[in-house]
């Protein structure tokens, strides 16, 4: 343990000086204290001194206020729901962070809470259908026409502006028919006809098209 102070300065000091900074420096080591900045102390140094003892007095005071104070927080009020069952933890897998990472073992869509949906009496329809058929070679134009939703009226009326300018007996196998269908009033009546488009020949492309209410070909 060093005394503060210059050499030089301790070297002018009478010898009843250094006696009293030697009573003082005993004092403060029965204390447990340094002449330092620390004022703790280390519980494994100088066990059964002093200074030991009121450091382990301080050391004991801390820990039962510490204990003491950690008895006097409130809980949180929560309520304690029960464990899921085997059955409804399987059916909560696909809603799981990683349901891709475990392959999807269900193969059950994901359910949205019932607070956040409200069942709908129809569901609502798309204003239009864009659609692209292809015609075969077992079945006819008209057919191919049915076969994408066209309604009977509308094949009618598309053939017979088409026939006069195509053979659509002869109209090349795997051609693709593009079909635009228009918003119906009702599900009991089919979609009206709003865009027929398809390549009759190597030079020859055919778009019928619906303009105030009656099919037009170009």
């Amino acid at each position: 343990m060093s005394i503060p102070g210059s050499p030089r300065r301790l070297a002018r000091l009478g010898k009843p000086d250094w006696q009293r900074l030697r009573d003082y420096r005993k004092r403060l080591e029965l204390l447990g204290l340094g002449l330092g900045t620390d004022l703790s102390t280390d519980l494994g140094d100088r066990i059964g001194t002093r200074g030991w003892w009121l450091g382990l007095a301080a050391c004991t005071s801390l820990c039962g206020a510490a204990l003491a104070l950690a008895t006097m927080v409130v809980p949180l009020p929560q309520a304690i729901r029960p464990g899921l069952t085997p059955t409804q933890r399987e059916a909560m897998r696909p809603q799981f962070i990683a349901p891709l990472a475990r392959g999807g073992a269900t193969g059950t869509a994901p359910l949205p809470s019932p607070r956040f949906v409200e069942a709908l009496a129809e569901a609502p329809e798309r204003p239009r259908l864009e659609v692209t058929a292809r015609i075969n070679g077992r079945e006819s134009f008209e057919t191919m026409l049915r076969r994408a939703g066209v309604g009977a009226s509308d094949i009618n009326d598309a053939i017979a502006l088409v026939r006069p300018m195509a053979n659509l007996g002869a109209l090349p196998r795997g051609s693709d028919v593009d079909i635009v269908l228009g918003r119906r009033e009702t599900r009991s009546v089919p979609r009206p006809l709003e865009l027929l488009g398809l390549r009759a020949a190597f030079d020859l492309r055919l778009a019928v098209s619906r303009v105030d209410g009656a099919l037009q070909v170009k």
